[in-house]
């Protein structure tokens, strides 16, 4: 019986870290612009400030992190289709705020990326919130829309819940 304890808590014990390398980092948009901690120290932006508040220029010039390539992510933002069939879309532009893309000029590349979902995801509304699941490429894609600097080929895209 003890064999069986110790070959059963083996087994648990060798399977754990395969399960936490599943897990998916979930990002905050700020985390894709590249020495943001410079941008702090240069003074144009103070800690905490919202991303969005930097000079645009300057979010675009830094160009895309590499830390996070090739990692499995979760990140919330706001769909805007590319394609659209009735009320599913495969391929959208996954932005950080309401109404980017949609209004000149588009976030920096940096602050938007590709998603593509073979599944296609129902959309609701434009205004909805999502959380996309994926593996987060460094890619850049020109898009009518606007230029994305990642690239996420979707697992799983869920309504974005809100944690108070």
């Amino acid at each position: 019986m003890r064999i069986w304890l110790v070959v059963a808590l083996a087994l648990f014990t060798l399977a754990a870290p395969v399960r936490a390398a599943d897990e998916a980092v979930e990002l905050q948009w700020e985390q894709l612009v590249p020495g943001l901690q410079t941008f702090i120290a240069m003074g144009l932006v103070q800690h905490g400030q919202n991303i969005l508040d930097i000079d645009p220029g300057a979010v675009a010039a830094a160009g895309t992190v590499k830390e996070f390539d090739g990692k499995r992510v979760a990140i919330a933002g706001f769909v805007v289709p590319l394609d659209l069939d009735a009320t599913t879309v495969t391929e959208f532009l996954l932005v950080p705020y309401i109404g980017a893309c949609i209004h000149v000029p588009p976030p920096p590349p940096n602050q938007v990326v590709y998603v593509r979902s073979a599944k296609g995801v129902k959309i609701t509304g434009l205004f909805d919130a999502v959380t996309v699941t994926g593996v987060l490429l460094q890619a850049e894609m020109n898009t009518e829309l606007a230029e994305a600097g990642y690239r996420i080929t979707a697992d799983k895209v869920e309504a974005y819940e809100f944690k108070f």
